[in-house]
């Protein structure tokens, strides 16, 4: 048992890292966590809702802590958002 605690250790300072070198570490966990999903995604822009129920997303944080992430990430001119062409309810989300 120690060893798997010892190998989630070092992800874990392998993962802080390379959120310094990347220059995400001043973000909170959950700002990191839907900003690196966004860069992961093959198919960008994507909207709010569809990134938002993305099982990660989901299961890491509620809806008020989503908010509040996606309003980091906008003030710190990380992502966009902008309206849907073919939703006008709905919201687009893209990396810059």
């Amino acid at each position: 048992m120690l060893d798997a605690y010892e190998k989630i250790y070092h992800l874990r300072k392998s993962l802080n890292e390379w959120e310094e070198k990347v220059g995400i570490k001043e973000f909170n966990k959950n700002s990191r966590i839907i900003l690196t999903t966004i860069h992961t995604l093959q198919k960008l822009p994507i909207t709010i809702d569809e990134l938002k129920n993305l099982k990660f997303i989901k299961n890491s944080m509620s809806n008020a802590t989503f908010n509040r992430s996606i309003n980091e990430l906008l003030s710190a001119k990380k992502i966009v958002l902008f309206s849907n062409p073919k939703d006008r309810r709905s919201q687009l989300i893209n990396k810059i």
